[in-house]
Formats: structure tokens, sequence, C-alpha cells
């Protein structure tokens, strides 16, 4: 038997390893048919695309993809799907939801209390990453 973890696994879990030659054979096939199955419903869920680039088309993308935060597959496909759905993508989003955390918290603080000594440091801090944020664009 090759040395198949799942497959081992799987013929633990049916109680068969100790068990006799023809056990094992059923359940390897069963096993397989099961593998087969799970196989090519994955296959059918994800299709792919493969563009070609010319050298100078390709830098320019891996830069964009470095820009916006993300490795250039994800770059490609969100751009695709975002023309697809007419909704923009946005460069470093976990970024902009950080300061919008942080504006957030400020107004919940001055919500509670106009005079609170938290919001000014929040808007501050907000301020700071924004700046930030807008430099690396």
């Amino acid at each position: 038997m090759k040395n198949n973890k799942n497959l081992i696994n799987y013929l633990s879990e049916m109680g068969v390893l100790g068990g006799s030659s023809e056990e094992i054979r059923v359940a390897k096939i069963e096993w397989r048919r099961m593998y087969k199955r799970e196989w090519k419903r994955n296959r059918k869920r994800n299709k792919q695309l493969r563009p070609d680039f010319t050298h100078q088309e390709f830098e320019e993308i891996r830069l964009r993809a470095k820009l916006y935060g993300l490795p250039m597959t994800t770059y490609a496909r969100e751009l695709i799907i975002s023309a697809q759905t007419e909704v923009d993508i946005i460069p470093c989003r976990e970024q902009l939801m950080y300061i919008l955390q942080s504006i957030s918290m400020c107004e919940i603080a001055l919500s509670k209390d106009r005079n609170s000594t938290e919001a000014h440091p929040l808007l501050l801090q907000a301020e700071e990453m924004l700046l930030h944020y807008l430099k690396i664009q």
C-alpha cells in the first residue's frame, strides 16, 4: 500500500486496518470513489484564465499590485471581478479599515462625553495613519 495519509486515516476511521485484506480492498475502492467525486466537484467550481503579458506589462502589473498591497494574482483577480461587478478595488483595504476603526472609536468617545480626553489622541492617530496611507499612494 502506498503511504497516503488520507487513505490511511480513512481506513482507520472505518476500522478496517486490522481487518481482512478483502475488507481493506473494499474500503480502498470506496475511498477512491469518494476522492474522485470530491476532486471532480472542486475542479468544476474553480476555473482558470492564463493570460500572457509582455515583460513591460508584467512589470507594470507587478508595481501596481505592490501599490495595492496585494499579490499579483490576487490583484489581477480582484481587478477582473471589480470590472464585472462595477465595484472598485481599494488599495490597502486593511489599512483603511484600521483608520475607520480609529475614527469610529473617536466618534463613540465624543458621543458619550463631548469633553472626552480619549477623542483627541484617536483623531490624531487617524490623521497620522491617513497621511501615511496617502503617501503610499
